[in-house]
């Protein structure tokens, strides 16, 4: 596997990115568009599917980043309100996950179908179909000292399992986890309208809450991200903080975050938003960040 990859890379870059994979479970294939649940298939012909959301506390966001589109197959047969396990209740379909150390380039890949790999309860009529991410992020992060907005609705990082993490502000200036939806306020996700699975919740995926020395995802600036610490005061506004001398994030429990504080910490002036379940900010250069569709993105 690692010698095709730098025989790709040989063939489609100018210079020679070999990547090591950290894990994996095989090829994606993408080429299933029947599958597509109705707001899957009006999303496939929005020609707005690459959007850009707005940034809300300080104009220092992010900025456009891509949101494939459903590609691959849906769990169409799931009913509002019904709990699925996995394997046995997602049919044919399995959450597949890519992650490659990129040595060279100085970036970390991180290629899935957007499936999780665990319990589900569905709520609502929006089902989880295949979402061809790539995100190509800093595999050495750099701490910086201006912070970054997050997206208020958009990507945040990405969980181990490849689901990724959106913004807590789903329903406009609702917090979707406190007092949302129903379908997004719990630790399993669901998925939107366009039949992405993401999270919102901090356990990301565990019913129980991780430990603090649990690595669970990574954010958008590549920094990881650990379970919550018992005691939060020793995180920034960004939720990260110095451990043996590396910055990391920590997510916070429900119980860490005051769901009745405005989003934003100081509105048009800070980038820090106090419904940091996730992250508050980014301390980390994203220079180099890459969000794309892996079914026409060469690794």
């Amino acid at each position: 596997m690692i010698s095709m990859l730098c025989k790709l890379a040989l063939t489609f870059a100018a210079s020679a990115i070999c990547c090591a994979a950290e894990n994996g479970h095989g090829i994606f294939n993408f080429g299933r568009p029947g599958h597509l649940t109705q707001h899957a298939e009006q999303r496939e012909n929005d020609p707005n599917t690459s959007r850009r959301l707005d940034d809300h506390c300080s104009g220092t966001g992010v900025g456009r980043l891509i949101h494939p589109s459903p590609k691959g197959e849906c769990l169409n047969n799931w009913s509002d309100g019904n709990t699925y396990e996995y394997p046995g209740d997602f049919g044919n379909i399995r959450s597949e996950v890519e992650i490659y150390t990129c040595a060279n380039a100085g970036v970390r890949i991180i290629r899935s179908n957007g499936i999780p790999d665990h319990e589900v309860t569905q709520m609502g009529n929006d089902n989880p179909c295949e979402v061809p991410w790539h995100l190509e992020i800093p595999l050495n992060p750099s701490y910086v000292n201006t912070r970054i907005e997050p997206k208020r609705t958009g990507i945040l990082g990405i969980a181990l399992n490849g689901v990724p993490l959106f913004g807590v502000a789903e329903q406009g200036a609702q917090n979707t986890i406190e007092k949302g939806s129903s379908a997004g306020q719990y630790w399993y996700g669901h998925a939107d309208g366009g039949s992405s699975f993401h999270f919102h919740h901090p356990n990301m995926g565990h019913e129980q809450t991780p430990s603090s020395g649990t690595l669970i995802a990574y954010a958008l600036d590549g920094f990881p991200i650990y379970g919550p610490l018992a005691d939060d005061s020793g995180l920034d506004t960004c939720n990260g903080i110095v451990a043996n001398g590396n910055y990391q994030y920590h997510v916070r429990t429900l119980d860490q975050v005051d769901e009745n504080s405005p989003y934003c910490v100081d509105e048009g002036n800070d980038p820090a938003t106090n419904w940091n379940y996730i992250v508050g900010c980014y301390h980390g250069d994203l220079t180099g960040l890459k969000v794309a569709d892996s079914s026409n993105t060469n690794l």
